[in-house]
C-alpha cells in the first residue's frame, strides 16, 4: 500500500514540475550534439517523441481510474527513469571529446 503523506506529496509533485521545465530544452540539445548534417533528421524525431506526451498521460489515468492515483504515478516514475538512464549514460553514447577524459584533445 502507497503511504498518503498529503502536502509533502503535494510539495513534491509541484517541485517536480518544476525541475521538469528545463528537461525538453536539454534532451533536445544534447540529442542534436555532434550530428552536423544529420540534426534536422535527428531533431524531427526528438520532436515526434513529444506525441510520449498524449499517449503517457492517458495511460497513467487508465491504471489510476483501474487502481488508484497514487499507483498511476508509477507511469512518470517508469519515465524519468528512462530519462535519468540517458542522462547518466550519455557522454559513452554521444562519444563527446569534451566530457570523455580518456580522450586526448590535442589543439585545433
Amino acid at each position: 500500500m502507497f503511504a498518503k503523506l498529503g502536502w509533502i506529496s503535494a510539495v513534491a509533485l509541484f517541485l517536480s514540475y518544476f525541475f521538469m521545465s528545463i528537461m525538453f530544452p536539454t534532451i533536445f540539445s544534447l540529442g542534436i550534439f555532434g550530428l552536423g548534417s544529420r540534426a534536422k533528421k535527428a531533431s524531427s524525431f526528438i520532436v515526434m517523441a513529444i506525441m510520449g506526451g498524449a499517449i503517457m498521460p492517458k495511460l497513467m489515468g487508465h491504471i489510476a481510474d483501474k487502481t488508484d492515483i497514487s499507483r498511476g504515478f508509477i507511469v512518470p516514475i517508469v519515465c524519468f527513469v528512462l530519462v535519468a538512464i540517458y542522462g547518466f549514460n550519455w557522454a559513452k553514447l554521444s562519444k563527446a571529446e569534451s566530457l570523455n577524459p580518456s580522450i586526448k584533445i590535442s589543439g585545433h
